[in-house]
């Protein structure tokens, strides 16, 4: 559904998509929408697509590897330069400072 471009329509059957059979998808607002009738379109949001960095981050190009452990609440990385950085997923702190590895 998505591709580059920052809007996309698409032709669905009339029973899924409403009076005129096209979703349309805004990358920019995170949103699909659609005409459920001739006064009304419906507009709805895509949930759950948003990065969330915890502090003191960098971008996660920068990040050879990382891994989320559930049980000890800690959200662990490789940086590129070999750096082992540990975060708490309660907080979004750093955990320990990576310089005491």
């Amino acid at each position: 559904m998505l591709t580059s471009g920052d809007l996309e329509v698409y032709k669905i059957r009339d029973a899924m998509g409403g009076v005129n059979s096209h979703l349309d998808f805004s990358y920019f607002m995170q949103r699909i929408s659609f005409m459920s009738d001739l006064d009304n379109i419906e507009i709805i949001p895509v949930a759950n697509r948003n990065v969330i960095n915890f502090f003191g981050m960098r971008p996660r190009e920068t990040y050879m590897t990382w891994h989320h452990n559930k049980n000890s609440g800690q959200f662990t990385a490789v940086d590129k330069t070999g750096l082992l950085i540990k975060w708490s997923t309660t907080t979004g702190l750093i955990a320990r400072d990576p310089k005491s590895y």
